[in-house]
């Protein structure tokens, strides 16, 4: 999975956890306690439920066994630096060599350097290119930061709603989710039942998508898509 990632980037040249943890991602990509508005979904249709409910697979999802992030190399640093610095540019081509391996860092530092350099991608509105380094990440649940993945997917879908697939997010679950079921990230929180949700009908996982689907509120903006993905169910 990590030849993945550095493939993506070398392109652009990018057991569940307690419901009441918060998980919310700065401009530079840290923690912190509060979460910015959730756009409303683009107008159009971009966000339909689609494939054989009838024929679906349910994916394997393995318990999570990510890597640890030990000492980094000096061009680890460096790259970090720049991204703190908000360098975007310089920073993505320092991040690139970390996260291929050629700076020597260990599978955690090189994982970090990915994730680092997608959001960098996010924040030169380098859509398509973050949405394949974050692709890479979402699909990986023993990456560092698959979880945390999941906000700059809906900020993707937000931006640029043609770019993010149904496929984006199949890895996640509903524990998954429920980190970001707080006050402060609400919006976000319902924007991923959605998104999880359809994700679940395209794979036939059917009761955990009506599940998802039907928490979506009635005044959300995700109200109507959801409730004609329920309809999915019964065809």
């Amino acid at each position: 999975m990590m030849r993945g990632l550095a493939w993506a980037l070398l392109l652009v040249g990018c057991g569940g956890e307690a419901a009441t943890r918060t998980v919310t991602i700065t401009p530079n990509g840290t923690a912190s306690s509060s979460a910015g508005a959730i756009a409303s979904p683009a107008t159009g249709e971009p966000f339909s439920c689609m494939g054989d409910v009838a024929s679906a697979t349910p994916i394997a999802r393995p318990e999570r066994n990510p890597p640890t992030a030990a000492q980094m190399s000096e061009t680890a640093a460096r790259a970090k630096r720049l991204f703190d610095s908000e360098k975007w540019e310089f920073a993505i081509d320092a991040l690139k060599h970390v996260a291929d391996g050629s700076a020597g860092d260990d599978d955690g530092n090189k994982q970090l350097a990915g994730y680092h350099a997608a959001i960098a991608l996010y924040r030169l509105n380098r859509f398509r290119e973050s949405h394949a380094a974050f692709r890479v990440i979402a699909q990986d649940r023993n990456h560092l930061k698959n979880r945390e993945t999941m906000l700059w997917l809906v900020k993707l879908a937000q931006a640029e709603p043609e770019l993010v697939e149904i496929t984006d997010f199949d890895a996640y679950t509903e524990s998954d989710i429920a980190i970001f079921d707080n006050a402060n990230q609400h919006d976000l929180h319902q924007a991923l039942l959605f998104l999880v949700g359809r994700a679940r009908v395209r794979t036939g996982e059917i009761e955990e998508a009506r599940r998802l689907l039907s928490a979506v509120e009635p005044e959300n903006a995700y109200r109507g898509r959801a409730v004609r993905c329920i309809g999915a169910l019964h065809r």
